[in-house]
């Protein structure tokens, strides 16, 4: 019965308490990223990813592409498949001068059938299996973008509107909701892009509920039941310029960094301070002739205490790799990544995702995703 109460006291109790303010890592479930394309380049995307998954990278991007409409799916698994992160989203033409685009995205995180012991004894304390019943706890967010191209230059802006809701079984429920705001810049070669994440500080208010009985062990066991909170989470930004090499007719290769800026706290990532925390990011692309790509990157690079001894740091990176093949509108791309900041093994995911568009663009570009 312990091991239920603490399952259920660390993901409701523990930094909800009621007036706290920022949360550092509230929603945190935004920030593993969307597509197998994008993870497999370690996230380093910022400045050139151009489909519908932009939505969610940088919503300025969304209005790079041709064609009315492109739809998106992944699905990934890790920790031996207890938990699930599942992305779909569709992106799609705002009239005739093909210069504005919109989109709708839905991602998911959740883990399914989670025994609730807290009934597992009878008045008469004996143990009664029969009453355990199971729970989810899922995090959903929606985004709703917009984009369009600043007149006949290269530079795009766009946005996306934020819809939260987490759910924690019938125990604890959040609604929030926020604002990003982005621009991009396209050159022949050279591509630029800036996102501010969670412009309009993003809240979430949550809502707790439970049973006369389950308030009573709680309480037995020391723990504070909580009515309500507010989770308060601030602007970040995320920055990334890429540059393209011509290797030859058929192949050529993009090189990008990109660096995510926190402004909450101390954070372990490479640069933290109590101003600032800065995690950079790169990523390889090889495009072989707009059909087969291959992807390297690093999509994060920390620095941590010594466990043996805590006076010294040391850094460790996550290097994830992809393929990606494209087939007249279908694009196929898979990633061995790490999906969270966990550095062991089983923080390893394989990620496939697939995009298809609905008319394909006459010139190549658009396949890398």
């Amino acid at each position: 019965m312990r091991f239920g109460i603490l399952f259920i006291v660390v993901y409701l109790v523990l930094g909800f308490q009621e007036g706290k303010g920022q949360q550092i890592y509230g929603n945190n479930f935004l920030n593993i990223g969307v597509g197998a394309r994008s993870l497999g380049m370690g996230k380093a995307v910022v400045a050139t990813e151009k489909s519908v998954q932009s939505a969610y990278w940088n919503p300025a991007n969304l209005s790079t592409w041709d064609g009315p409409m492109q739809l998106s799916a992944m699905h990934a698994v890790w920790f031996a498949g207890v938990v699930n992160y599942d992305y779909l989203g569709s992106a799609f033409s705002l009239g005739s001068d093909g210069k504005s685009y919109g989109g709708i995205s839905l991602i998911r995180m959740g883990v399914d059938d989670i025994p609730n012991t807290l009934q597992l004894f009878d008045a008469d304390g004996r143990i009664n299996y029969s009453n355990i019943r199971s729970f989810t706890v899922a995090d959903y967010a929606g985004l709703i973008t917009y984009s369009t191209q600043l007149g006949d230059s290269p530079w795009r802006v766009g946005g996306n509107v934020k819809i939260i809701r987490r759910v924690y079984g019938s125990f604890a429920k959040a609604w929030g909701g926020g604002l990003d705001a982005a621009a991009s810049y396209s050159g022949e070669r050279f591509h630029f892009g800036f996102v501010v994440r969670d412009i309009s500080t993003t809240t979430n208010s949550w809502s707790y509920q439970f049973t006369d009985s389950e308030i009573e062990i709680l309480q037995q066991l020391g723990n504070v039941v909580p009515e309500s909170a507010r989770e308060v989470i601030r602007p970040s930004v995320s920055t990334g310029i890429a540059q393209e090499f011509g290797w030859s007719e058929d192949m050529n290769f993009t090189l990008a960094l990109d660096a995510d800026i926190t402004f909450d706290g101390v954070r372990n990532t490479l640069v933290a301070s109590e101003t600032m925390s800065i995690e950079p990011h790169v990523g390889l692309e090889m495009n072989s002739r707009d059909v087969l790509f291959l992807r390297a990157g690093i999509a994060s690079v920390q620095k941590r205490k010594k466990i043996n001894n805590p006076e010294s740091d040391e850094y460790f990176i996550q290097p994830n790799m992809g393929i990606g093949l494209r087939l007249g509108r279908v694009n196929i791309n898979y990633a061995l990544a790490f999906l969270n900041e966990d550095d062991s093994k089983s923080s390893l995911s394989h990620v496939f995702s697939a995009m298809y568009t609905l008319k394909g663009r006459e010139e190549g570009g658009d396949g890398n995703n």
